[in-house]
C-alpha cells in the first residue's frame, strides 16, 4: 500500500503542541450509547473505547453524526441512553465553530490565544503559534470583536493547541486554514504523543494524521483499527456493513438469482445477468477515470494555493484583500472536489461489491 508523505514545512510555520497532560490507558469509553437531540436520536448503540496516544478520524457523510459525536466527547452532549465513562483526570481540549463563537469579544488575539496556555509557555511561543495561523505583527493587538468569523475560528484552534490536555477534538479544523498552516498542524498531529480525534472534509489531512478511523453511517459507528488508506481498502474489497451487502443483490431479481445458483439458466436470466454486468464495470472504468482526474485537479488546486499563499504575504491592502478573495475561491474549489472524490469513490464500491458478488454467485 502507498505510504503517505508529510511534507517538511518552513520553521515560520511549525507549530508545537504541549506535552500531552498525564492519564491512564483508557480515554473514554461509551457503552451502548444513543446520541441525539431531544427525541431525535442520531447514533444508536455505540460501542467504542478510545485510548492513549490513539489518533481517531471520524468519517462518514455530512449530517451522519460525526460533530454530535465529538459534542459528547467533548461532555457538552449527554447520552440519550447508555453509559459514557472518561476519567476525572481527562482534560479535554475541544474546537469547533460553536466554540469560536464564545470568546470574549474585549480580549486581544494574543490575550485569547493564551488563556489556556501551561503557565511555562513563553509570550514568544504564543506569538510564534498566531504568526502561524496567519496573526503577524500587530494583528495580535485586534480585540476579538473586531474579527470575522474565519479569524475568530484561527484564535480558537490556537487557543486549544497551546492547551495542555489528555485529549484533543478538532472539528474541521483545517476550515480556515492556509496550505503552510495546514501542513504545519498535519506535522503537529502526526508527531503527537497524546490521543486526539478529528472529522475534517480533507481527506488527505485526516490520511495523514488518523491511525484509526471510525466510520459513521446509518446512525451506526462501526470502527476500523488501521489507517485511513487501509479504511478505504476494506471497504472496496467488500468489508461494509450487512446494509451494503444487501443493498448489492439489487442487480440480480429472486428468481434469476435462483436461477444462476441452480445453474438452470434461461436466456432471458443470461441477457439480464450479462447486460447488469456490463453495466456494473462501465460503472467501475467510470469511477476509476472520475477519480484520478479529480485526484490531479486536487493536486493542481494545491499548489495554486500554496502560489497564492506566498504571494499573499508579500501583499497589503486592496490586492492582499484581492488575492485573499482569490485563495479563497481556489479553497473552495478544493472542498468541491472533495466531495466529488468521495461521491465516486462511495460509487466505485457499491459497482465492485455487486460485481463481486455475482461472479460469486457464478461460481457457486
Amino acid at each position: 500500500m502507498e505510504s503517505i508523505e508529510i511534507k517538511a514545512v518552513p520553521l515560520s510555520a511549525k507549530i508545537r503542541l504541549p506535552e500531552p497532560a498525564r492519564s491512564g490507558r483508557q480515554i473514554v469509553k461509551l457503552e451502548h450509547v444513543a446520541l441525539g437531540y431531544g427525541d431525535k436520536t442520531i447514533l444508536r448503540d455505540v460501542d467504542f473505547t478510545l485510548e492513549k496516544g490513539n489518533h481517531l478520524g471520524v468519517v462518514g457523510v455530512n449530517g451522519a453524526g460525526k460533530s454530535t459525536f465529538l459534542k459528547a466527547l467533548s461532555g457538552e452532549l449527554k447520552p440519550l441512553t447508555g453509559e459514557l465513562s472518561k476519567s476525572d483526570e481527562i482534560d479535554v481540549a475541544y474546537f469547533a465553530q460553536h466554540v469560536a463563537d464564545r470568546l470574549d469579544p474585549n480580549d486581544t488575539v494574543l490575550e485569547a490565544m493564551s488563556a489556556e496556555a501551561p503557565r511555562e509557555t513563553t509570550r514568544q511561543a504564543v506569538l510564534d503559534l498566531a504568526g502561524s495561523l496567519l496573526f503577524g505583527g500587530d494583528d495580535v493587538a485586534k480585540k476579538i470583536r473586531v474579527l470575522s468569523g474565519g479569524e475568530k475560528s484561527r484564535v480558537a484552534l490556537g487557543r486549544m493547541l497551546l492547551k495542555r490536555s489528555s485529549l484533543l477534538l478538532l472539528d474541521e479544523p483545517t476550515n480556515h486554514l492556509d496550505f503552510h498552516t495546514v501542513e504545519a498542524l498535519t506535522q503537529a498531529l502526526a508527531d503527537y504523543a497524546g490521543a486526539f480525534v478529528i472529522v475534517s472534509h480533507d481527506r488527505g489531512f485526516v490520511r495523514r494524521t488518523a491511525s484509526k478511523i471510525l466510520e459513521i453511517r446509518d446512525g451506526k459507528a462501526e470502527f476500523y483499527p488501521g489507517s485511513y488508506d487501509e479504511y478505504v481498502w476494506s471497504v472496496q474489497k467488500g468489508a461494509l456493513s450487512e446494509r451494503d451487502s444487501s443493498e448489492s443483490t439489487a442487480g440480480v431479481k429472486p428468481s434469476d438469482e435462483k436461477a444462476v445458483r441452480s445453474g438452470e439458466t434461461t436466456s432471458e436470466t443470461r441477457f439480464n445477468f450479462k447486460e447488469r454486468k456490463k453495466a456494473l464495470e462501465k460503472e467501475v472504468r467510470t469511477c476509476e477515470k472520475e477519480i484520478t482526474r479529480i485526484d490531479k485537479d486536487m493536486e493542481n488546486l494545491k499548489t495554486k494555493i500554496l502560489a497564492l499563499t506566498d504571494e499573499l504575504m508579500t501583499l497589503s491592502g486592496v490586492k492582499a484583500a484581492e488575492k485573499a478573495k482569490e485563495l479563497g475561491s481556489a479553497q473552495g474549489e478544493i472542498e468541491k472536489s472533495e466531495g466529488l472524490y468521495l461521491e465516486f469513490l462511495e460509487r466505485h464500491e457499491v459497482a465492485s461489491q455487486e460485481l463481486a458478488l455475482m461472479d460469486n454467485r457464478r461460481t457457486d
